[in-house]
């Protein structure tokens, strides 16, 4: 947290009801009054501890360069070797030599393709076994992956890449560029020449997609309300990468983007740019009591700092219990 950052947080803890900070990112369109309640707009319920990266190839590095220990040695589709790859806003892309020139690739015309990686020095396999289209309502290839790391080929029986998400037999994953992800800190770091795979059941994957309850893109909001992002999702309480919920535990919440729909009754947690500003006593799986942030300080109790207004003043997402 910069030294503004504590300073503001300071202020809205000392002096809530006598003023209001300056905001960080617009108004709230209702302070008071949820939008729906329980029966009419169920929370949703792609909640999940997990932070979803392709383990262990999660990123990769588009220059044919190590990278975390992984190379793509190569991205070979129909016997063609690629000059180039990359992916933007969603949508993974191949450049391949062509009679007129450079010509790309992507969407279902990359399915069958294969990464051959070097991992710790052994080679892997990546296969874009599937690919599902992109919908105006989520902006997203979404990319079925095989992942076999002892031969080449479907005669060694290629095992799924990503685990189930649950509620929906799901196996797919998007694809993300220009940034990676330390999976131990939640920290969201922007990274030139990447591409980074993400699994529907984790947070990375499900974030972006309104289809999952969601919608936050991180081309849209910047990766430093991106990571924040995240944190509620994982119920990182203490901004520190460890997640105090399960999958698919229903949780309510409204945002400063327009995106949440509102409706619970007891606060969970009021967060900003740098975690939680305060929690409920009662929070998705655990007691405020249950919470232990061993390297960081313990948000407040919401109730003493009153969530309305310091969602107001500083906070970009209220998480509420139904």
């Amino acid at each position: 947290m910069s030294a503004t950052d504590k300073l503001l947080f300071a202020l809205a803890l000392t002096f809530i009801s006598a003023c209001d900070p300056e905001e960080v990112v617009g108004d709230p369109e209702e302070e008071a009054q949820f939008r729906c309640g329980f029966a009419t707009c169920p929370p949703p319920t792609g909640n999940t501890k997990w932070m979803g990266s392709l383990h262990p190839i999660s990123p990769l590095d588009t220059t044919w360069s190590e990278y975390k220990g992984i190379t793509v040695e190569s991205l070979v589709h129909n016997g063609e070797v690629a000059l180039a790859f990359g992916a933007t806003e969603g949508n993974l892309w191949a450049d391949f030599d062509g009679p007129n020139g450079t010509v790309r690739r992507t969407g279902n015309a990359l399915v069958g393709a294969k990464f051959i990686l070097n991992v710790a020095g052994e080679q892997k396999f990546l296969y874009i076994a599937s690919v599902a289209g992109w919908s105006p309502v989520d902006p997203y290839w979404r990319y079925g992956l095989l992942w076999d790391d002892d031969g080449d080929g479907i005669a060694h029986h290629p095992e799924e890449a990503c685990e189930e998400d649950e509620g929906n037999n799901s196996r797919k994953a998007i694809v993300h560029g220009g940034f990676d992800i330390d999976t131990e800190t939640g920290d969201v770091v922007a990274r030139k020449n990447t591409v980074y795979f993400s699994c529907y059941r984790g947070a990375v994957g499900k974030a972006p997609l309104t289809s999952k309850g969601y919608g936050f893109r991180p081309s849209e909001l910047g990766l430093e309300r991106f990571e924040a992002v995240l944190r509620f999702i994982l119920a990182d309480y203490c901004g520190d990468g460890n997640s105090w919920t399960e999958n698919n535990t229903p949780i309510y919440y409204e945002d400063k983007y327009g995106i949440g729909e509102g409706g619970g009754t007891f606060t969970d947690a009021v967060w900003g740019l740098n975690g939680a500003l305060c929690l409920g006593l009662q929070l998705r799986l655990y007691t405020y009591a249950d919470i232990e942030c061993p390297d960081t300080a313990k948000p407040p109790l919401c109730a003493s700092v009153q969530p309305q207004t310091l969602y107001s003043s500083l906070g970009i997402i209220w998480s509420r219990k139904p």
